[in-house]
């Protein structure tokens, strides 16, 4: 499965000490944090726009306060947003370290709720050991057999190791040396990437009573593991298969911060859907349009993508090699007015019925799904199609060369008729010398028959291959 992005913004964070005092009286507040999330590679990149006051000419101290407690120090870069200034840069960073600033008990409790930890009562009689639920008026804890408990006699507290403490307010503190080659104040981007946030898709996709169309929601699921609360977010998906390298997160940062200039949307989603969706490098991206909050040790659902009324088809598939049973696939063009790039994700496949849904089974969209491309979903094994299959012949012919006779029996006890492609895995170089239907060879592996059946028919397809190994 390839790699996804997300992008998400929030208010400016606290300013620096030293090299940035923030902004003047009166002046407006820059513009919001732009976050981007790797999907299934627990990285994001930072994007933050400070106003820096270059208090002095030559070396100067720099503390960048409102850090992510996880950030990988060697990816963070600080250059000014006057692409002009670029060329010949008025300071330059040249030493950095990266602290932890001083966590109170109410911020470290505050930052592990969801979070397993280990409470010890007062004189240690008790010792507790679960996911914590709640710090208002003692601790809330949840264990392992889902047992909850209200301490109020608290000792001590163990948090786990996972993330340096920190106080989520402040979060990390880059300590620098920067040298300024004048006074004044500059608006610089700065950028890092982080660990600890991730995203996934999940799709809900529900059959018409006549099974010829269905309707499309999904939701995103967005985690924050990093130690920070991001307030006010907007948030941007996108899919894409990024480059990584196994050691050293941060040595291919050139290809994970390829966000070309986002180009015009394409035609898919309505106006008021919760994204849109427009290109971004080689990927694709889906901005929020509205702001969200992402707690830290938290996991959110965002509505994502809606479509109502797509042409479906159901398939019929008996492959012996594969499935004791005839599959059943569910099939749609991603393509009309409706069409739009579907990120890879959990689809469940439901059925309404005069009385209700039904659930009739998952899949897995396992590629990323471009505009134009054909969707398959396989919904389970249907009961009412039975299939077998006999071998009736297999023999020695010559040096490495066999031959293999094989009866295949499928029956239809349905109220209706039905297809059903049936596909033969072939083993070597082969040549099917003779059937009793026409066949295909759907690949170097596969041959293929295509088999009607009218409701309560039993039809039999029987043919001999020479196959040399």
């Amino acid at each position: 499965m390839g790699a996804l992005l997300a992008v998400v913004a929030l208010p400016a964070l606290p300013g620096l000490t030293g090299l940035n005092r923030g902004l003047g009286p009166g002046q407006p507040l820059p513009p919001p944090t732009t976050l981007t999330i790797y999907q299934g590679q627990n990285l994001a990149l930072v994007e933050q726009q400070r106003a820096l006051e270059l208090y002095a000419q030559g070396p100067i101290e720099l503390r960048l306060e409102g850090l992510s407690p996880r950030l990988l120090p060697a990816s963070v870069r600080l250059e000014p947003l006057d692409p002009n200034a670029r060329t010949a840069p008025p300071f330059r960073l040249l030493e950095q370290r990266v602290e932890w600033t001083p966590a109170s008990m109410d911020a470290l409790l505050d930052a592990h709720i969801g979070r397993t930890v280990e409470v010890i009562t007062t004189g240690g009689l008790r010792r507790y050991r679960g996911t914590l639920l709640g710090t208002q008026g003692g601790l809330v804890l949840r264990d392992e057999s889902g047992h909850v408990y209200a301490l109020k006699d608290v000792q001590q507290v163990r948090f786990p190791a996972s993330a340096p403490p920190s106080d989520p307010a402040k979060g990390a503190v880059l300590v620098g040396l920067v040298h300024s080659r004048q006074p004044g104040t500059l608006p610089v981007r700065l950028s890092y990437l982080t660990e600890g946030l991730d995203w996934r898709a999940e799709y809900a996709a529900v059959l018409g009573l006549d099974e010829k169309r269905l309707d499309l929601e999904s939701w995103v699921a967005v985690s924050n593991d990093t130690g920070m609360r991001f307030e006010g977010a907007r948030l941007h998906l996108v899919a894409g298969r990024l480059h990584r390298v196994a050691e050293g997160l941060g040595a291919r940062k050139e290809l994970l911060e390829a966000q070309a200039q986002a180009a015009p949307a394409p035609p898919g989603p309505e106006p008021g859907a919760p994204f849109e969706a427009r290109a971004a490098f080689e990927y694709h991206l889906y901005a929020l349009r509205r702001p969200a909050t992402l707690p830290d040790g938290r996991t959110i659902q965002l509505a994502f993508l809606k479509a109502e009324g797509v042409p479906v088809e159901k398939r019929y598939v008996y492959e012996a090699h594969r499935w004791d049973g005839v599959q059943v696939w569910i099939e749609f063009e991603n393509a009309g007015a409706w069409g739009q790039p579907l990120p890879a994700g959990l689809v469940r496949l439901y059925k309404r019925t005069p009385q209700g849904l039904q659930f009739i089974g998952e899949d897995l969209l396992r590629r990323h799904t471009p505009v134009g491309e054909r969707v398959r979903l396989f919904a389970g094994l249907a009961f009412d199609l039975v299939a077998a299959r006999t071998v009736l012949k297999e023999e020695r012919v010559g040096d490495r060369v066999y031959r293999r006779t094989v009866r295949l029996t499928l029956s239809n006890r349905k109220a209706e008729g039905v297809e059903i492609a049936v596909r033969e895995a072939m083993p070597g170089d082969w040549t099917i010398l003779s059937a009793n239907r026409p066949h295909e060879r759907v690949d170097a592996r596969t041959a293929g028959f295509s088999v009607a059946l009218a409701p309560g028919e039993t039809a039999v397809v029987e043919y001999t291959v020479e196959y040399r190994l």
